[in-house]
Order: C-alpha cells, then structure tokens, then sequence
C-alpha cells in the first residue's frame, strides 16, 4: 500500500475557544509510508479540506450561526491559497473545487447542511517520505453566539488532488485522501 497523507494537531485534539474570539492551531501535513519507500509514495499537488461547523451547536435553521468560521491559513508566515469557504447546501452536499473525480468534475463532499467546506492548497507540487512536514497554522473565530461549553469538531483531511502522478488525470490516477482527524473547540 502506498504511503498517505496524514494531518495531525500540534495543539492536540482539544482547545478551548474564546467565545467571540480567535483560537490558532497547527495542523501539520505529513506523508506515512506503509515500508520501503516505493515511487508509489509520492503525491502531488497536496492539499488539507476543512469541514468548519459554521452553524454551531444549534445547527442549521436557527436565528444567526453561532458556530465557528474559517479566518486563515499561512505556512511559513505566508497566507495558504483557499478555496472556499464553501456551504453544504440543505442535503448535506458540497464540491470541493480542487479535487476532481474520474470524470473531471469536483468531488462531491458531505457535511452538515449550513456548515462549511475549506480546501488548503499547500506550496508544493508533490510530497514525498522524508520530506520535511508542513506546520500550517489555522485561525478560526468563535461566533458570539456559541454556546458555552458545547464542544465543536473541525474536521481536517490531508490528500493529493492529482494522486500519485504529477498529471490531472483522474480517470487513470485518482485522488488521494488520507484518514481525518478531528479537532474538538469547545467554547469557553
């Protein structure tokens, strides 16, 4: 099996958020080889999906979202190209705008209808073992109205949009997703 991408919380998996303020966390993307390293090992054009619980504990329908959002990503001090934020409409269904299917067309994404998907594309064309990881630090606001002590999960997944190939070429080599890893922000 070829290595994956893993994104993993310098912060650990909890933090406390300041309602109505900023929590910072650093998501470090990294590639997990199975062995050997092997040319199957290699991955290009990497990026992290976020899926940001926007509408909050209460969920989507009430007054105002009293979740968090998304407020920016760097890596090495210098702001990461976003796509997104992007809202999962009343199904539950998103398309992530950097990653395609075997047709070519944007990978369908599943969340909570009202929450929000957001795709990092991180300053390389491929990654490979033994490469350095990447510390990506992550700003996120905590909306006035979250309620106190009702903990929220962002969701991060590591990939590589043109799998294992440097061509887009989905239909031949797919992308690549590697396990998630939930960060859980509980207001305070």
């Amino acid at each position: 099996m070829p290595a994956q991408p893993i994104v993993t919380l310098l912060s650990g998996g909890a933090v406390a958020a300041p309602i109505g303020g900023e929590v910072a966390v650093t998501l470090r993307f990294d590639i997990q080889p199975s062995g050997p390293p092997g040319p199957d090992d290699v991955g290009y054009s990497p990026y992290v999906a976020l899926t940001i619980p926007k509408t909050g504990a209460d969920g989507a329908g009430v007054e105002a979202d009293d979740g968090i959002s998304f407020l920016g990503a760097s890596y090495l001090g210098v702001a990461l190209e976003t796509f997104g934020p992007i809202t999962f409409d009343a199904d539950g269904k998103a398309t992530n705008p950097f990653v395609t299917d075997a047709a070519g067309a944007p990978l369908a994404v599943s969340g909570t209808p009202g929450d929000q998907l957001v795709v990092l594309r991180l300053p390389f064309g491929s990654f490979a073992p033994g490469q350095t990881p990447a510390d990506v630090e992550l700003r996120l606001g905590v909306s006035e109205l979250a309620d106190l002590g009702k903990p929220l999960a962002v969701t991060a997944t590591g990939g590589f949009a043109f799998g294992r190939d440097p061509l887009q070429n989905p239909g031949d080599d797919a992308p690549v997703a590697g396990p998630s890893v939930v960060l859980s922000a509980t207001p305070t």
